[in-house]
């Protein structure tokens, strides 16, 4: 997994390279209801991948995308709480980018029950 380096400024945006796509990521603080989304976008053919796609804590972003990685917003304490205030972003609260096929690999594997 990659760590984006993030921090609690409510608007943020930073070009990268990531398994062979040239991306252009922006995370924004929704004050109203309290959550960051972002939005994808493809310097290459310029087109947006995804926008205002919400980021929650234990949930995969941007499965549905044609793109061999994911988002996983997760929470450093161990606790599974979604963000509360716009500062714990970068602190408590870090964004990765994983592969999807790991991802999905870990899934199956988290969902595989032993009966005795």
């Amino acid at each position: 997994m990659y760590l984006v380096q993030l921090t609690s400024d409510p608007l943020q945006t930073q070009n990268f390279t990531h398994e062979g796509y040239d991306l252009t990521l922006t995370t924004r603080w929704n004050s109203v209801v309290g959550y960051w989304n972002i939005d994808l976008f493809d310097n290459v053919n310029q087109v947006f991948l995804t926008r205002s796609e919400p980021l929650t804590v234990g949930s995969a972003t941007g499965v549905h995308l044609q793109l061999p990685f994911i988002f996983l917003l997760v929470d450093e304490s161990g606790l599974g709480e979604a963000p509360i205030e716009i500062e714990e972003l970068g602190v408590r609260i870090n964004l990765y980018l994983a592969d999807k096929e790991e991802y999905y690999a870990a899934v199956r594997q988290s969902n595989t029950v032993n009966y005795r």
